[in-house]
């Protein structure tokens, strides 16, 4: 019989130990505290507290009442054990007991529900009720540029956010400028935004246009919304700081741009005149500045480019000065020109480089017949173009009087002409030496014939006087021959005042004759040109090269002789 006993004890162990290391798994059902007198249906749950955890106390569909949680403090075999969850179920009724049942108690009703008989004296728990609460932060801060130039405006953006569970009030959102990274509502404001009520996890964009500090360096800027009641959180409503770099840069403008004078006649010469301004913040560095001629009144690189200058450095607000000799198309009509500088490597703003455009207008000359060969102009060309005609007849543009002849009159009203230009005759001859003194006094000779009395013609009579006297050198003499050194020909000029037989004899360093050119009996004049000077072509007289080294010429004219040395390099 003890035996018996025992092993009960033993069976009553093992199965206390399996319902508390296991438990019954119950069902979880809404929380409503447990009072004596409570029928509960089936389906129906209450709570009630022991050793101050809540323990549900509920009736299934079927009548069978069950009770979950813990834990409670029972005793095992004389031992008083804490089982952390209390699970388990009865079909007949609970009685008051203050091991197992922890002093609960309830009966069990025909209609299969339960009424609470008995429930411990502790204090119910409640469970607290859930707090809804805004939490304002800042979403994303942006600034729609990060590298300015000095006072340069700008934008900063920012999306605010309500995290909160609970709607949050209208508040204000500050904007600050800080020197370090880290944003507090201890730094410079710089503006204020009014944010809108906003509902849980809604967001409002707003943004704030700025200006950059006027001194260079590295600034932050960021926001900080203010804090609202029964925010959950207030040490998050400021952003990360967003960094701006502040520069000094040049920027170039053409100031103006003017013209000496704004009509002019063909090829005309005049002047284009630019001012230069650096209106940024920076020094500028040496760059060029290009001039156009335009078909419009837009100027650009496009444009047809005319000349260009070299424009040194600029101080920020200084302006600088230059200016181009050009001279005006051939064709008469209206032309635009203006001025382009390069744009520089850090410049703040390269669409302001180029000028406005001034309108020039070439007229059409007018019709003059002593501009024989037409150019515009009347010139020694027209003169020689009258020479080459003379005696002929008919329509004949060098007939200038349209008497139907080219005759001497023709050819003093072109010097006529010729006399009004401020260009002295003497300066025509380098470029037209074809004419010889022989010919001018041969027209002088035929003018002073005919007796013409004309005022036009007497001018014209005045000019071949005048550029006889220039075609007749004061003394002969023998020049330099070009080029020197040569290889293998060379010019010699020379120049007569009196006609006489030329002879140029070519010795080598010892005294050797090498060559004698013959120019036979030569009238006094200026033989300077390749058509009019003596040409050796470095052969001597049986046709061999000869070799390098210094050799002479000398000039024999009449009376006069003269020596001068040359070079062959090979």
């Amino acid at each position: 019989m003890q035996i018996l006993v025992v092993n009960r004890k033993c069976v009553m162990f093992i199965l206390v130990t399996l319902l508390i290391t296991f438990g019954i798994q119950g069902t979880s059902y809404t929380q409503q505290f447990c009072q004596v007198g409570d029928v509960i249906a089936p389906g129906e749950s209450c709570t009630y507290v022991a050793d101050g955890k809540n323990i549900v106390f509920s009736v299934k569909e079927n009548g069978e009442a069950c009770r979950e949680g813990g834990p409670v403090f029972q005793e095992v075999l004389g031992f008083r054990v804490r089982v952390d969850r209390l699970n388990f179920c009865r079909s007949n009724d609970i009685e008051r007991d203050d091991t197992f049942n922890s002093n609960f108690a309830a009966s069990k009703n025909p209609d299969l529900s339960w009424t609470v008989d008995t429930v411990p004296a502790e204090t119910p728990v409640a469970e607290p009720e859930p707090v809804i609460e805004p939490d304002f932060i800042i979403q994303s801060l942006r600034s729609n540029k990060n590298t300015l130039a000095l006072s340069e405006p700008f934008t900063l953006s920012v999306t605010v956010k309500n995290s909160g569970d609970g709607r949050a009030p209208s508040t204000t959102l500050r904007y600050y400028r800080s020197t370090d990274a880290t944003i507090s509502s201890r730094d410079t404001e710089v503006g204020t935004d009014r944010v809108s009520a906003l509902g849980a996890n809604r967001t409002e964009d707003e943004s704030i246009s700025l200006r950059a500090p006027t001194s260079p360096g590295t600034y932050y800027y960021g926001v900080c919304v203010d804090s609202v009641t029964d925010e959950s959180n207030t040490d998050n409503n400021c952003s990360r700081a967003v960094k701006v770099t502040v520069v000094s840069e040049p920027d170039l403008i053409v100031d103006s741009v003017r013209v000496s004078r704004t009509t002019l006649a063909p090829s005309e010469s005049f002047t284009l005149s630019a001012t230069l301004k650096n209106q940024g913040t920076g020094a500028s560095t040496t760059t060029m500045l290009r001039y156009y001629r335009s078909a419009d009144n837009n100027i650009s690189t496009s444009d047809t480019r005319v000349g260009s200058d070299s424009v040194g450095t600029l101080e920020a607000n200084h302006t600088g000065q230059a200016s181009i000799n050009l001279t005006a198309p051939t064709s008469p009509g209206r032309y635009y020109y203006g001025v382009c500088v390069d744009n520089l490597t850090n410049e703040s703003d390269t669409n302001n480089n180029c000028s406005g455009a001034v309108s020039v207008t070439v007229t059409a000359p007018p019709v003059v017949s002593e501009d024989v060969n037409g150019d515009g102009g009347v010139n020694i060309q027209d003169l020689v173009l009258v020479a080459s005609n003379l005696g002929r007849t008919g329509q004949n543009k060098a007939d200038v009087n349209a008497d139907g002849i080219v005759n001497i009159q023709d050819l003093v009203l072109v010097a006529g002409a010729l006399n009004n230009a401020a260009a002295a005759p003497s300066l025509y001859l380098k470029r037209f030496e074809m004419l010889t003194a022989a010919d001018v006094k041969e027209w002088l000779s035929q003018a002073y014939q005919r007796d013409l009395t004309d005022p036009s013609v007497r001018k014209g009579i005045l000019f071949l006087e005048q550029l006889l006297t220039s075609m007749v050198p004061k003394e002969t003499a023998l020049l330099a021959n070009y080029p020197n050194p040569f290889n293998p020909e060379t010019w010699i000029p020379y120049q007569l005042f009196k006609p006489a037989a030329v002879r140029i004899t070519i010795y080598a360093a010892n005294g050797t004759v090498v060559r004698t050119l013959a120019l036979g009996h030569q009238p006094a004049g200026i033989y300077q040109n390749r058509s009019r000077a003596a040409y050796w072509d470095g052969r001597n007289r049986v046709g061999e090269p000869v070799a390098s080294g210094l050799y002479f010429y000398t000039l024999t004219a009449g009376d006069f002789s003269a020596t001068r040395k040359m070079l062959i390099r090979k």
